[in-house]
């Protein structure tokens, strides 16, 4: 979790090991009026859902539409085109 201050951060850390929990557990205790998540799609299944609007982007190469965990994402998905 960065502050943002109208600039990208010089040093970020993660990269691997998705667990949406924290997030949806953050948003659900500060209440913000959305929760927007940029994502592959694999992690594991949300154990307490979000209880704000939320919208998952997912990469072109993430989480099918048709794979049984895609239904368990909860709020609505878009697929992100790619491209920069």
């Amino acid at each position: 979790q960065y502050p943002y201050r109208g600039r990208t951060p010089q040093a970020a850390t993660g990269r691997g090991g998705t667990d949406f929990q924290e997030p949806v557990a953050l948003a659900n205790r500060e209440k913000p009026d959305g929760l927007l998540y940029f994502t592959d799609g694999f992690a594991p299944t949300l154990q307490t859902p979000p209880r704000v609007p939320t919208l998952w982007v997912l990469t072109p190469g993430g989480l099918a539409d048709s794979h049984p965990q895609y239904s368990q994402l909860p709020g609505r998905k878009v697929r992100f085109a790619g491209g920069v």
